[in-house]
C-alpha cells in the first residue's frame, strides 16, 4: 500500500515541519519538495487513515504522536529538547519513515 508513497519532510520555520505522504510520479521519483502543496494535488496525495509518531532518536522516547484522516500536518517543535527524531508515518503493518533534526 505505501509502496508508491514518500513521506515528505520539509521544514517551514525554525520549528515547524511539513509532512505529506505523496505518491512517486511515474518513474518512481520523490516530488521535489517545494511543490508538494501546489502541485500533488487530490490523486497524489494520501487518501486514508494513518498515524505519525515522531521519536527522539537519542533516548527512545516518543515525542508525538497522533492518528491522521489528512494526508498532510504541520508539526511543531517549539519547546522539544534538541536532537535528532525519526518520524514514522504507518499505516497497518506498513510504514515509511524519516528524521527531523531540532535545533
Amino acid at each position: 500500500m505505501l509502496d508508491d508513497y514518500s513521506l515528505n519532510i520539509s521544514p517551514d520555520g525554525n520549528s515547524t515541519y511539513t509532512l505529506s505522504l505523496i505518491r512517486k510520479t511515474e518513474d518512481g521519483n520523490i516530488p521535489e519538495a517545494g511543490s508538494a502543496t501546489e502541485e500533488c494535488e487530490a490523486p497524489r496525495l494520501f487518501s486514508k487513515p494513518w498515524t505519525l509518531d515522531v521519536t527522539n532518536a537519542l533516548t527512545g522516547r516518543k515525542a508525538f504522536s497522533k492518528e491522521m484522516d489528512e494526508p498532510t500536518f504541520l508539526l511543531h517543535t517549539d519547546g522539544w529538547a534538541p536532537g535528532v527524531y525519526v518520524v514514522r508515518a504507518l499505516v497497518g503493518d506498513e510504514s515509511l519513515a524519516g528524521k527531523i533534526t531540532v535545533k
